[in-house]
């Protein structure tokens, strides 16, 4: 549990604003930010990260080689930023892992009317929800060649020992 103190009025009706405009309770959203604020490593840990390579491979570390660490780390962030945003692109609910946890009727609810629901931790989707109907169906069939129909027929009892020992 986490309980923040002597939080501004004006942060904290910001923060109330961005919930309901995700129709998302503020306890799911602060959680939902705070899981991306963790996700990345901070300047400090990248800085750490590169120093302990460089002294564990020997070379010495240069105020480039920091800058490139941070802004790989950077690039990093940003693509998973970009996956996460074209979800929102395309009107795509998407709400963190303990939401839909603690919301999975309600979501379900949405589903059946035709609303796609993503489920991210952090800023990574990791699943999808959508209505059943929209789910493809597949024929089955997948195989280029047909298949002879002695293929099905019963092995001979020395084949089927063999295959049983």
């Amino acid at each position: 549990m986490l309980q923040v103190r002597n939080l501004p009025d004006d942060v904290h009706a910001r923060l109330k604003e961005r919930a309901a405009a995700e129709r998302m309770s503020l306890s799911d959203y602060v959680a939902r930010e705070l899981e991306r604020l963790v996700r990345y490593r901070s300047n400090a840990e990248i800085i750490a990260a590169a120093r302990e390579r460089a002294q564990r491979d020997g070379f010495a570390l240069t105020r480039e080689d920091i800058l490139e660490a941070r802004d790989a780390a950077r690039a990093e962030h940003e693509r998973a930023a970009q996956a996460f945003g074209s979800l929102r692109r395309r009107n795509v609910k998407t709400v963190s892992v303990q939401y839909a946890k603690t919301h999975l009727s309600a979501l379900l609810a949405s589903v059946e009317l035709g609303e796609e629901v993503v489920i991210a931790r952090g800023d990574h989707p990791v699943a999808r929800l959508v209505p059943h109907d929209a789910l493809d169906e597949r024929e089955l069939g997948f195989v280029a060649h047909d298949v002879p129909d002695a293929f099905l027929d019963d092995l001979p009892d020395d084949e089927l020992a063999a295959w049983e020992n």
